[in-house]
């Protein structure tokens, strides 16, 4: 088996994104007997996908974890659903007013992985993880989406999930007292044990 991840470049002012860091960490690694390779994608509306599909025609996955910050989050928490629907201004500076990502297309794509096993091993490895069902509206949720239209219009058997992670610790030197984050560690260890649970599904 192998298994894509996908992390974001920095977005929103911020100089680091730890999307991006932590599969960085595990690109090229055999877990759980899955060969495991990452690549980077860009926080730009009509290059996120085009990126996509050169990464998965490059390396032939059988599985596709993406990624994702989300800052204010205090655990690791995959996606169960994307919705059709992208708002926001991007990294090119383009702003998208609530507009659907596949004119047309179903209101929403639940993921094929097992969400809820991967939080029950990330919880009894002592990581904070909750499955989550909002992925929000940006470009996370656009990929968690256009992935599974993706696979699902062109008869491709790929299962695929989206991951939202915290900030790290740096991150929230300058933002309120309370803002949550999680060392890149802790971060990556949760990202093996979702990628454990996949190789061995």
């Amino acid at each position: 088996m192998k298994i894509l991840l996908t992390g974001y470049e920095p977005f929103g002012g911020e100089a680091i994104n730890p999307a991006l860091e932590s599969v960085k960490r595990l690109h090229g690694q055999t877990i759980g007997g899955a060969q495991v390779v990452a690549a980077e994608l860009p926080v730009v509306w009509e290059e996120v996908m085009p990126k996509f599909i050169a990464a998965l025609n490059e390396h032939q996955p059988d599985v596709v974890i993406s990624v994702g910050q989300a800052g204010g989050r205090a655990k690791i928490t995959p996606e169960y659903v994307g919705i059709n629907l992208m708002n926001g201004k991007d990294n090119a500076g383009v702003t998208k007013a609530f507009e659907p990502i596949i004119p047309g297309g179903p209101d929403a794509y639940f993921t094929n992985l097992p969400v809820v096993q991967m939080v029950a091993a990330m919880n009894e490895a002592g990581i904070p993880a909750a499955v989550s069902y909002t992925a929000g509206t940006y470009l996370c949720n656009y990929l968690a989406y256009a992935v599974r239209h993706h696979a699902v219009t062109n008869n491709l058997n790929l299962k695929s999930c989206f991951i939202h992670i915290p900030y790290l610790p740096e991150q929230v030197i300058d933002k309120p007292t309370a803002t949550p984050s999680m060392p890149l560690e802790t971060i990556v260890a949760g990202l093996r044990e979702c990628i454990k649970v996949v190789a061995l599904a």
